[in-house]
């Protein structure tokens, strides 16, 4: 492995094209190589004073818990080079306010934006076939959720502790909620639910308090005001 370290204290693999290691001294705003194609496991781990990373259009892979604790992270836009945003990668990014998901992208791994407490807004893109786990566990201000794909299973605890989501209109295609996917929600004052669930796990909406809808065809499920 032939690796150099940058101006800024990151290491990279140039050869293969990898960042391997930041240091936990970034602030503010840090460019990544323009070649880069893959960024480390744990890379960025506890960088506590980086606000904005720009990624580069080359960049494939992002690893498990790449910017887990980047707890002054605002803001980051992945390319639509990325197809998979792997588990913990934003887990305790607790400022993070926007985040551009890839028009490519297929999974969004389990925990991947635990704790992003000032995430307020999601889309889903068309192409995300899978979330998994506790994806967006505890963003407390999240209040939006757009869904563009085929998705057809929310996992367990994917929106728990989410307070202030206030409306979800699920997509079309989605066929089961997992228990404990809308846990403390507890804002949730509407939910659209397609005739395609046919399974809804025990206390998938506990301690929720809500309206929900269903479509006409969707007997399984009636529509009903608690």
């Amino acid at each position: 492995m032939e690796t150099i370290v940058d101006k800024y204290g990151v290491e990279y693999d140039i050869k293969q094209k990898i960042l391997i290691k930041a240091s936990p001294d970034l602030k503010e705003e840090y460019i990544v190589h323009p070649n880069t194609e893959i960024i480390h496991p744990f890379a960025f781990i506890n960088c506590k004073k980086i606000e904005s990373i720009v990624l580069p259009d080359k960049l494939q892979y992002i690893g498990t818990g790449s910017f887990l604790g980047c707890s002054a992270l605002k803001r980051i836009d992945i390319p639509d080079s990325v197809l998979q945003i792997s588990s913990n990668t934003f887990s305790g990014c607790r400022e993070l306010e926007s985040v551009s998901l890839p028009q490519n992208l297929i999974t969004i791994g389990g925990y991947a934006f635990c704790h992003c407490e000032h995430l307020h807004e999601v889309i889903i893109p068309q192409t995300v076939s899978a979330i998994k786990e506790h994806a967006f566990y505890f963003c407390l201000n999240l209040q939006k959720v757009y869904f563009q794909g085929t998705l057809r299973r929310l996992p367990h605890g994917v929106f728990s502790h989410c307070e202030n989501l206030n409306r979800l209109d699920l997509p079309y295609n989605i066929e089961i909620i997992n228990e404990r996917a809308f846990e403390y929600c507890k804002s949730l004052e509407q939910i659209t639910i397609p005739s395609t669930v046919r399974l809804i796990d025990t206390k998938a909406f506990k301690d929720c308090i809500y309206n929900h809808r269903t479509t006409k065809t969707n007997q399984k499920y009636p529509s009903v005001n608690l």
